[in-house]
């Protein structure tokens, strides 16, 4: 099998991840996958497939997976390129580059990207294990992805978020963990608002961090990605072939009430002020004032059923 070299593309929820996915993904060298959850024990736990009945497991997990399906690969295909391909141990990249070679099918660019959200939470595990892997992470303004996750339903027609807590949480988690891989040269960073503003120098900065030094397009260029995307996942990428949509990077600051953009700024002041991203004044309603007691309230509920929950797990 050709070597390629594989990346990770890893985000938050709606980060703009997909738009930069449609970006790459003209480009002759590189080939960029939809999403699909790879069981991830085999580098978080720096385990390996040793035997057939591992192997088999591993696979029961990898196609439980609803976003792995949709790439249409056989399993018994598969299973047998990897034992083709492989002796055992069989590695978590060697499960993903089989995969990837079986989805892009006869494609012959040399770099793979795999889109996973999470990866960022363990770049050093797979950097140690795989470090010949490249990473990429996009990040945005919280307070408009919280906009667009608010405004957005999952593949299973709910609303991928109705508070702001859960991508607060997820929000600061990601900052710590990316800025431990500032310095590190296998991993490169993008802001989703300079992507927009300024493209062309944000995407020649990531090809020359891909080693790509050839910017011939495929054909038909503007259709390949977005031909890729499942149609239970259209509606949640309506814009990625449009040209960069300069308005909607604030347009947050008409679509949340006071009371939101105020308790986004108050949790995430330090992540916004390291990312550079302004903070607003806001002139909060009676009206807002209720939905900000109302914020805190359910917060505080949700904090003291966690803590209820991990003291009785104790017991």
């Amino acid at each position: 099998m050709n070597e390629k070299q594989i990346v990770f593309l890893t985000h938050m929820n709606r980060t703009g991840s997909t738009y930069l996915c449609n970006i790459l993904d003209k480009y002759a060298k590189i080939s960029v996958g939809i999403e699909g959850n790879f069981p991830d024990n085999l580098f978080i736990k720096c385990t390996e497939i040793n035997n057939s009945e591992s192997l088999k497991i591993y696979l029961d997990l990898l196609y439980i997976d609803k976003h792995f399906c949709d790439w249409n690969i056989d399993r018994n295909i598969l299973e047998t390129e990897l034992l083709k391909a492989y002796t055992y141990p069989i590695s978590f990249i060697d499960v993903i580059k089989t995969a990837l070679k079986l989805y892009f099918n006869t494609n012959i660019s040399e770099i793979y990207i795999h889109k996973a959200g999470v990866y960022i939470m363990y770049v050093d595990q797979i950097l140690q294990k795989y470090p010949n892997v490249k990473m990429i992470y996009i990040y945005r303004d919280p307070r408009a992805v919280y906009n667009s996750l608010k405004k957005s339903k999952d593949i299973n027609n709910k609303k991928m978020a109705v508070r702001p807590f859960g991508m607060i949480d997820q929000y600061k988690n990601y900052f710590v963990l990316e800025k431990k891989q500032r310095t590190n040269k296998n991993v490169h960073i993008i802001k989703y608002e300079n992507l927009i503003l300024n493209i062309e120098d944000e995407i020649n900065k990531l090809l020359f961090f891909l080693n790509v030094n050839d910017k011939i397009l495929k054909i038909n260029s503007d259709k390949i990605y977005c031909e890729k995307i499942p149609k239970n996942q259209n509606h949640l990428h309506n814009n990625i072939s449009k040209k960069p949509m300069h308005s909607r990077i604030n347009a947050w600051k008409s679509e949340l009430n006071n009371a939101e953009i105020n308790y986004i700024q108050n949790n995430l002041r330090k992540e916004m002020n390291e990312y550079k991203y302004e903070l607003i004044e806001t002139k909060l309603s009676i009206k807002d004032y209720i939905i900000y007691s109302k914020l805190l309230y359910y917060n505080f509920f949700l904090k003291l059923k966690s803590k209820i929950k991990k003291q009785n797990a104790k017991i």
